[in-house]
């Protein structure tokens, strides 16, 4: 003799089951605190990565840089400009200062005295 056909359960009747199925795995395994600390590290590695993104916007911004050219030491007035009396240097594209030297003065002479 066969067992009486079942008939298809309805979405209501199967959410049904399984809150119940779920609500007594989660008494049985005291699965509740592993839940809260899942969802505490799921917070943990959101505010962690926000973070890394905010510093990498931050630091996009400041690693835009600009060569400029700064003497080493004074150079008087109507003198060549030396090698070793100028130097390169990287400087935040923001903050550069007007009227910087961008270009290699190697070689060039000076109307005024620098680096005083």
């Amino acid at each position: 003799m066969r067992a009486p056909e079942r008939p298809n359960p309805s979405p209501l009747s199967s959410a049904t089951v399984a809150i119940g199925a779920a609500r007594y795995l989660l008494r049985r395994y005291r699965v509740g605190p592993v839940l809260v600390i899942l969802a505490a590290a799921i917070l943990v590695i959101g505010a962690m990565r926000h973070a890394e993104t905010t510093t990498a916007s931050a630091l996009s911004r400041w690693q835009a840089t600009v060569e400029v050219w700064t003497t080493t030491g004074p150079v008087d007035a109507g003198e060549t400009i030396e090698s070793g009396a100028v130097r390169p240097i990287l400087v935040p594209a923001d903050l550069v200062p007007v009227g910087a030297v961008a270009t290699d003065p190697r070689g060039l002479r000076t109307r005024i005295e620098l680096g005083t």
